[in-house]
């Protein structure tokens, strides 16, 4: 089951976001990257139950536990712009590997950006620059699988 809800939560955003009926290895490719996020999701809230004395302090130590995560994993700071001294954060948050491998994948399948007449300047061309303006293209798909992995064996 673990494996199930990510795929009902894929197939409807897939279709309705636009990335392409026709482009299964992105399809398959996010949905790995999915599932292996609610599975340390998963993993993260039985450690917190197993933490939380009473169900009430739970809900509290989970998002003293995962806000830090949501903020260093890269959606909403740029990894080139978090100081040195929060940069560890992001090294252990599984929000990271997942938004980095999911933005490469489709990203990465992006040649050419179209500009109208109505923008001065483009901030990106290619798929390639977006993940370079973004600060992840550091590392390959296969680090944040085995990242991703390594999180959940723990």
């Amino acid at each position: 089951m673990q494996f199930f809800f990510p795929l009902i939560f894929l197939l409807p955003v897939y279709f309705m976001v636009g990335f392409g009926a026709g482009n299964a290895g992105l399809f398959f490719t996010l949905y790995l990257f999915i599932a292996l996020l609610s599975s340390s999701a998963t993993g993260l809230g039985y450690m917190v139950s197993c933490i939380a004395k009473t169900p009430e302090i739970a809900p509290i130590i989970g998002i003293l536990i995962i806000l830090p995560f949501l903020i260093f994993g890269g959606l909403f700071i740029n990894t080139n712009n978090v100081p040195v001294y929060f940069r560890w954060l992001e090294f252990i948050s599984p929000m990271k590997y997942a938004f980095r491998g999911m933005s490469r994948a489709y990203w990465s399948s992006i040649d050419e950006i179209p500009c109208d007449r109505l923008v001065e300047t483009c901030s990106a061309v290619t798929g390639a620059q977006v993940l370079a303006n973004l600060g992840l293209n550091k590392k390959s798909l296969g680090y944040d699988v085995a990242f991703l992995l390594w999180i959940n064996v723990l």
